[in-house]
C-alpha cells in the first residue's frame, strides 16, 4: 500500500491536510440519513458525499468516480443532530487508478471533530468493509 502521506498537501506542521473541505456540510449531499450501526462500535452514522460521488453513490454505481469522497459522521447515542456528540470523521476518497490498487485506490483517513487527521491510512475498518459482496461493491457496505 502507498503511503498516503507522501502525496498529500500537509499543513505547517507537517501532519496530512483532511481530504474534505471545512464547509464540507454545506457543501456534501446527504446519501444515507443517520442510522444506529452495532458495526460501528454502536454509533449512528450519517453518510455525506462530494458532488463528484454523491449522485454515483445514491445510483449504486461501481466503481465510483475518481475524485468521489464518501465521508461518515460519527456520533454517540441515537442521533446526528448535536455536534457536540460529534465523535469521528471517516472518510474515504477514490484516486486515481494505481494510488493503492489492494485498496481500490481508495485514500482513507480518520479526522477529530476540530478536523485533526488522526489516521491517514486504512486502519481497522470494520467486517463489512472485508466482506467480498463490499469490495464487489466498491467498499459501499450499506444498503439504503
Amino acid at each position: 500500500m502507498g503511503s498516503a502521506c507522501e502525496t498529500d498537501p500537509m499543513n505547517g506542521s507537517g501532519d496530512p491536510e483532511p481530504v474534505f473541505p471545512a464547509d464540507y456540510r454545506t457543501a456534501y449531499t446527504e446519501v444515507r440519513d443517520c442510522r444506529f450501526s452495532i458495526e460501528h462500535g454502536g454509533v449512528s452514522i450519517r453518510v455525506l458525499a462530494n458532488d463528484v460521488g454523491a449522485q454515483a453513490y445514491l445510483n449504486g454505481e461501481n466503481p465510483l468516480p475518481v475524485g468521489s469522497v464518501i465521508l461518515k459522521e460519527e456520533y454517540n447515542g441515537s442521533s446526528c443532530s448535536d455536534d457536540s456528540a460529534l465523535r469521528l470523521i471517516s472518510v474515504m476518497r477514490k484516486e486515481s487508478p494505481g494510488f493503492d490498487v489492494d485498496d481500490g485506490d481508495w485514500h482513507w483517513q480518520e479526522v477529530t471533530p476540530q478536523r485533526e487527521v488522526i489516521n491517514d491510512f486504512k486502519t481497522n475498518c470494520i467486517g463489512c468493509h472485508d466482506d467480498a459482496e463490499c469490495l464487489s461493491r466498491d467498499y459501499m457496505c450499506t444498503e439504503e
